[in-house]
């Protein structure tokens, strides 16, 4: 079977989808000259600009996803590829002329593609499972890093205020999250940037997107020193900030990712998921995780926040230096 246009399906979340680009580059290698698209958010479509391994970024607009199907509708290809297997993923792919649709098995699943895959029966990187969906397609390519390509003028957009701002550097902090039983506690956040510049000298910039302003200001009124908030971005510009910062210090959320796939060393706070299933491989990425019983329960909400308690500033602090010496940040 000749494969000349491949369609993959990843609508979100942001995190999902920036671990999904290393497939792209494996169906390039694997079938020279085919085309790919990539059906995703159109809330943060733009981070995959300027990635020369997708030839077209379907924007899907949850409000609006009429336009999506019957663009996708219009066109045939050799193969879909649905990494998410959700209702409105599996709607996509059923409207999808193609004589083979991809997608994990799942209940239902059947309905929906020509043939299905397996996904991990334990914890796994989450970009390590796509790659099995790639072995139905005979690709026994490994999986590799993450990656955002930013432009040359995009490097440089927050070079000069890394410099002026950053004393010995910059260190990004994202101390938010969507899921409330994610999140650090505000005092050990506030603590660990206070420790960051005055044993350190380094420069906290604490990250924040829309609705989380109020959240990060009230982190830094509870430190001692004056650290920065970051001015307000968007995506590509906060990947543009992370480029030109030493370390991310963060929360399990979807900045850890885009700092990862922008080559910024990640220091994550783990407590309701799995570290194995979101954090890279390569050694500039560490996640902490304390020991309890309840660990990786994965609940949005917790009353008692024991795993994220139970992580001291002090213990995040020391993996932190560690980190920006050994990298040499």
């Amino acid at each position: 079977m000749e494969i000349k246009e491949i369609l993959v399906i990843q609508i979100k979340q942001i995190g999902d989808c920036i671990l999904t680009e290393p497939v792209f580059r494996a169906l390039k290698e694997k079938y020279l000259g085919c085309r790919t698209s990539f059906v995703v958010s159109s809330a943060f479509s733009g981070i995959f600009e300027n990635n020369p391994y997708i030839d077209e970024v379907i924007s899907y607009n949850f409000k609006k996803p009429f336009a999506e199907l019957i663009k996708i509708r219009k066109k045939k290809y050799d193969v879909v590829m649905d990494f998410l297997g959700n209702p409105r993923s599996r709607g996509l792919t059923l409207f999808a002329r193609s004589p083979l649709k991809l997608g994990f098995t799942k209940k239902g699943s059947a309905f929906f593609y020509t043939k299905t895959v397996p996904a991990s029966s334990g914890p796994e990187y989450v970009s390590d499972t796509k790659f099995r969906m790639l072995a139905a397609l005979g690709i026994s390519a490994s999986p590799r890093p993450i990656k955002i390509y930013l432009t040359d003028e995009e490097k440089k957009m927050f070079a000069d205020y890394s410099r002026e701002k950053g004393r010995a550097g910059l260190v990004a902090i994202s101390a938010t999250s969507r899921r409330p039983a994610r999140r650090w506690t505000k005092e050990h956040f506030a603590e660990l940037a206070d420790i960051l510049m005055r044993s350190h000298g380094l420069m906290p910039v604490f990250v924040w997107g829309p609705g989380e302003e109020d959240y990060v200001k009230s982190v830094m009124d509870m430190m001692k020193e004056k650290a920065l908030m970051a001015p307000p971005t968007k995506l590509r510009e906060l990947a543009s900030l992370l480029y030109n910062c030493k370390l991310l210090v963060s929360n399990d959320n979807g900045v850890r990712h885009l700092a990862a796939a922008v080559g910024t060393p990640t220091l994550v706070m783990t407590g309701p998921t799995f570290r194995e299933c979101w954090t890279p491989k390569e050694k500039e990425h560490r996640a902490l995780q304390a020991d309890v019983p309840c660990i990786a329960c994965s609940r949005t909400e917790c009353d008692s926040m024991i795993c994220m308690k139970d992580l001291r500033s002090e213990e995040v602090v020391k993996e932190a230096a560690d980190m920006l010496a050994i990298h040499k940040c």
